[in-house]
């Protein structure tokens, strides 16, 4: 496999913010939702709720 800098900060970069949410996407995605809602800028997306809980 090669060794691409760019994607292993990527992964690190996932890797803690995992960390920080205790590994609960879930309550990232609220935090981001609750952001979005402050953030005046016109630019909104779409994020199902439910979507990061279904079991596959």
């Amino acid at each position: 496999m090669i060794n691409d800098p760019i994607v292993e900060e990527i992964h690190n970069i996932r890797k803690n913010i995992l960390h920080e949410y205790e590994g609960n996407i879930q309550k990232y995605m609220d935090h981001l939702k609750s952001r979005e809602l402050k953030d005046k800028s016109k630019i909104k997306s779409f994020i199902e709720k439910d979507r990061y809980t279904k079991a596959k």
